[in-house]
Formats: structure tokens, C-alpha cells, sequence
């Protein structure tokens, strides 16, 4: 009988180092698809990070990097929603959003070799409407779904919000408001050297979606001037350069200058930026 899944690749300059099919209950043959998704190495870049599940769940496992990949689950189903959990590259504690309506912060075993630890619930943080959540330091950025009636009709009038929250001091503020809009994609990805959170508003099927960058510094916005564009793959590791897609391309983006080299990858499902050090 045949099953459908994802198997995790590893490899380096050289080629394949190692492939594992990763969980076996993430291979199925009854229609439902569960993915195995590579997010990050650790930090000692010894073992993978992949969150696998479906629209029902999901769990982050830690897979050794090498040809005979072993694999520790560091975050079970039953502690966070099918919502997903938002590590950002170089911290080392993400925002868990339980499904008992409670908000708290795991904090990442470094070597991957352990459970992530979960702390106590956040005071006055609710869980409903809370997208999206990414932590720095001690502040969360987020994106908070406005109101909608009883035909899930949005309410123009108090659409969403994007905030930021200091878990120190307690304060909440508001930093843009998504006029007219009630809700939104993920954001598409932040980078804590550059300290720089990327996101995208409007239609990205028609075409019309525009995508922005806002500082964590200089709490500003501002528009990134890339056409019909729909996602961002990867930032590079010093954030100077997003792999972007646009329609039928890939663009590597410079957010200094504005210079872009397309690639046209029609059958290329997915890429990222390669960083080489000397």
C-alpha cells in the first residue's frame, strides 16, 4: 500500500549527507497530508529543528544531522495549538499558545537534545486572536485579529491591529493598525541582527498585496517596493537580503539599496539563502 509524506534531506556543499522519512505516523494513505518541515539547526548546529502535523496538530521534533538521523521530540501536541509556534533565529524562547486559551514562553534546549521547558502562564495575555507571535528579548510582536459578527463578517470599523508587548514592564502598544482588514497571514519572517520584521498586506492572488519592513528601534514602517509579490522564503543571516517570490520568480532583494536579481524557478517549490564565511 502506498503512503504519502515528506521525507527530511540533509547535506551539505558536498551533496547528501543523510535522508530519514522522520516520524512514521507523518506518512499516511488515507488523503491526510502531515508535513515534516526543517525550520532552524540548533544552536551548536548539530541536530535540525522540524515541526511536523497537520491542520489538527503539531509537534517540533530535533533530528541529528548525519546520514543515520536520530530523532527527540522536544515539544509534544498536548502543549501547544495547531497554531504553531514562532522561533526566531538567535533567541532562545518562543511564544506557546495553549488550547486552553493561556499564553506562555518555552524556552529552546540549545543542544536539541532535550525537552523544551515550559514556563507558567502569562498574566492578562490572552490566547484569541493572537497571531503570529514573535519574541525578542522581552518584547512579543504580534498581530491581534480585529472583530467579526456572527457570519464571520469583518467589522470594518475595529479591524486587526499589530502590537508589541514588554513581558517586563507589561506595556502593550499598538504600531500599526490593518485598516479595514480583520485578520492576516503569518508575518513573513524577522531578523533579530538586523532587527527588522517583514509583513505583507493585500491580495497576494490578485496581485495588489504590498510588502513593508518595520524596525523594533525606530518603530517605523515602510513600504519595500517588490511587485506582486507573495512570500518570503529566507532572510539572510545578517538580514540584508530577503529570497522573495514574485509571481513566476525568486528575487534576492538588497533592503538597502533596492537591487534585485530575479530567477525565473517555475518548477521549484521551494529555496533559501545560502551564507559563506571565509
Amino acid at each position: 500500500m502506498n503512503k504519502s509524506g515528506d521525507f527530511i534531506i540533509m547535506g551539505d556543499l558536498d551533496g547528501i549527507i543523510g535522508v530519514t522519512t522522520g516520524r512514521p505516523e507523518a506518512w499516511t494513505d488515507n488523503g491526510i497530508f502531515r508535513t515534516q518541515s526543517p525550520q532552524q539547526f540548533t544552536q551548536d548546529g548539530a541536530r535540525v529543528l522540524v515541526h511536523t502535523g497537520d491542520h489538527s496538530y503539531l509537534e517540533w521534533w530535533s533530528w541529528s544531522f548525519g546520514p543515520r538521523s536520530q530523532g527527540i521530540r522536544v515539544l509534544d501536541r498536548n502543549l501547544q495549538d495547531s497554531a504553531g509556534v514562532f522561533p526566531v533565529k538567535g533567541e532562545s524562547r518562543a511564544v506557546l499558545r495553549q488550547k486552553n486559551g493561556s499564553v506562555r514562553i518555552a524556552t529552546l534546549e540549545p543542544t536539541g537534545t532535550k525537552p523544551w521547558k515550559i514556563g507558567p502562564p502569562l498574566k492578562n495575555v490572552p490566547r484569541k486572536g493572537m497571531l503570529v507571535p514573535f519574541l525578542v528579548g522581552d518584547t512579543v510582536y504580534y498581530y491581534r485579529e480585529g472583530f467579526f459578527d456572527e457570519n464571520r463578517a469583518c467589522d470594518e470599523s475595529k479591524p486587526g491591529t499589530y502590537r508589541r508587548l514588554n513581558l517586563r514592564t507589561g506595556e502593550e502598544r499598538v504600531w500599526r493598525t490593518h485598516d479595514t482588514w480583520c485578520s492576516t497571514g503569518e508575518f513573513e519572517g524577522l531578523n533579530s541582527k538586523r532587527r527588522t520584521l517583514y509583513f505583507i498586506e493585500g491580495n497576494t492572488v490578485a496581485g495588489t498585496a504590498r510588502m513593508y519592513e518595520y524596525s523594533l528601534d525606530s518603530d517605523e514602517v515602510r513600504e519595500l517596493e517588490i511587485e506582486a509579490v507573495s512570500d518570503v522564503l529566507d532572510i539572510s543571516e545578517d538580514g540584508g537580503t530577503l529570497l522573495v517570490r514574485a509571481g513566476q520568480l525568486f528575487l534576492a532583494y538588497n533592503v538597502d539599496t533596492g537591487e534585485v536579481a530575479r530567477v525565473d524557478l517555475r518548477e521549484v517549490r521551494g529555496a533559501g539563502v545560502l551564507n559563506l564565511r571565509e
